[in-house]
């Protein structure tokens, strides 16, 4: 979680930095959405800042596309764990 603000917030104290690029808003709804798997509440809930930030800037699609990232990788660990162990909870 530390990793995916990091990719999101850095460029917002650092606008010239390598990281100030879209790829950091993706990358970071990947990690969120694979710490979704591991606790699916409070770590669902860290994803809606990412969206509601690109939405604040008028980046529609791009929110959207954040959002349904997180969402589809957290769904793609839970069908893995489906089709393995025959049960979406790995516990």
């Amino acid at each position: 979680v530390v990793g995916a603000y990091f990719l999101w917030a850095y460029k917002e104290v650092a606008p010239d930095s390598r990281l100030n690029r879209p790829w950091t808003d993706l990358l970071a709804a990947v990690l969120l959405g694979i710490c979704t798997y591991s606790k699916p509440l409070p770590t669902a809930l860290l994803v809606a800042p990412l969206v509601a930030a690109a939405w604040l800037r008028r980046r529609w699609l791009h929110g959207f596309v954040v959002g349904a990232l997180a969402v589809a990788v957290a769904a793609a660990f839970f069908g893995l764990t489906a089709a393995v162990s025959g049960e979406f909870n790995y516990q």
